[in-house]
């Protein structure tokens, strides 16, 4: 881990750099806003990381826990560090001292913790999340994820200049749980000692749903965990061919292919965005091949598709340096949705909404890779159509 003098601002507060509490300046700012009206109603889990006390920083590798104040979570990839932000001056902690850097002593960190939930109930998960200044002039980039019988709600977090690394930004996102336990998981989509730092968590309680199928993603198999891969594998399906909820299209002789997360090759890991594997939309084949999917809908509703695209920039490789891939609706297409983002030796995904007014009682999606020929890779994740006035602002 990497560490400089740091300044403190946010928050729309400001204060000179010999100011000597303004650290204590932010974080007393920022726990107020987390505290305001309505943010602690009814807690269920909170999370400041101020134990385990460490005088400088603590790393916690993969298949470790720690122990706080109030939960125990599992580091399940890469390492984490436990980091107090007095010392380490090139952090700013959000309440209290300490905080969480995903990317670890080396990262690429994943963590988890679990806490009881009411299956119908709605909930909001907040947090404050910066960056470590030692990944410089990068962005830093990490995933949450909230899973329950399905995963409830996902979302990339990046935070970048031009905001000052100390500024921290507030996430905050409704979810419906489904079972009486749910899991929190974040994790770190940068390697290296610096990433996205998370603190002062928060989830509340809210009114019940008032119909659970409402809030329910209508697309079945969106995260393509089925068929089960081998770890490190991938398997293909020809055009014509079906697999849970899906139905390949395209090229004649076009394939795709549900693929692990754990995929290497050419020094690239290539991950999912959500769950264990992702979608594939090149196959073997290359083809303008694709799959697609019939739901049912409300004639005249209104729906939100989100989905995500996986790239990853090889430019004197096999792997291209940007995915594109079109959506149709109906049969008509909506456009073609590209990611030209980039993780050295990683895979980067991009989230991409689009509004959708059915026109009848079921509505076909479908994705068609539109890369060239010599691209080797297209990533499509985490697909999901529900009812536009349930999706979190």
């Amino acid at each position: 881990m990497h560490f400089k003098l740091a300044s403190i601002a946010g928050l729309g507060l400001a204060c000179a750099l010999g100011c000597a509490n303004a650290g204590q300046v932010l974080n007393t700012a920022l726990a107020t806003a987390l505290a305001a009206p309505g943010a602690l109603a009814q807690p269920v889990f909170q999370e400041s990381f101020e134990a385990p006390a460490t005088a400088n920083y603590t790393v916690v590798r993969a298949g470790q826990s720690f122990t706080t104040r109030h939960n125990t979570w599992s580091v399940t990839g890469g390492s984490v560090d436990v980091v107090n932000a007095r010392v380490r001056t090139e952090t700013v902690a959000a309440d209290g001292t300490q905080l969480i850097d995903l990317a670890g002593s080396p990262g690429a960190g994943v963590m988890s913790a679990s806490f009881p939930t009411s299956p119908g109930q709605r909930y909001t998960l907040s947090f404050a999340y910066a960056r470590n200044n030692g990944i410089g002039a990068n962005p830093a980039l990490a995933r949450v994820d909230v899973i329950g019988a399905a995963t409830l709600l996902r979302a990339d977090l990046r935070h970048a200049a031009p905001a000052a690394f100390n500024v921290q930004q507030r996430f905050s996102r409704s979810f419906v749980a489904d079972a009486a336990s749910t899991s929190l998981r974040f994790t770190s989509l940068v390697g290296g000692n610096a990433g996205v730092t998370i603190d002062a968590i928060r989830v509340t309680s809210g009114s019940a749903a008032t119909s659970g199928a409402s809030t329910a993603n209508l697309v079945t198999n969106g995260g393509f965990e089925q068929p089960v891969v081998p770890n490190g594998r991938f398997q293909t399906f020809a055009t014509g061919q079906s697999f849970p909820g899906w139905q390949v299209i395209g090229a004649a002789r076009g394939n795709v292919a549900p693929i692990s997360g754990g995929y290497r090759n050419a020094g690239i890991t290539f991950g999912s965005h959500g769950g264990a594997q992702w979608l594939d939309m090149t196959g073997l084949s290359n083809s303008a091949t694709g799959v697609q999917q019939t739901v049912r809908t409300q004639p005249g509703a209104r729906y939100v598709l989100t989905f995500f695209v996986g790239n990853v920039s090889n430019p004197r490789g096999s792997f291209g340096t940007t995915s594109a891939i079109e959506v149709l609706v109906d049969g008509k297409s909506a456009g073609v949705f590209r990611n030209d983002g980039a993780i050295p030796g990683a895979q980067h995904w991009r989230e991409l909404t689009l509004p959708i007014t059915a026109a009848g009682s079921t509505t076909r999606i479908a994705f068609i890779n539109r890369d060239a020929a010599s691209d080797n890779s297209c990533g499509l994740d985490d697909v999901s159509l529900v009812p536009s006035a349930v999706t979190p602002s």
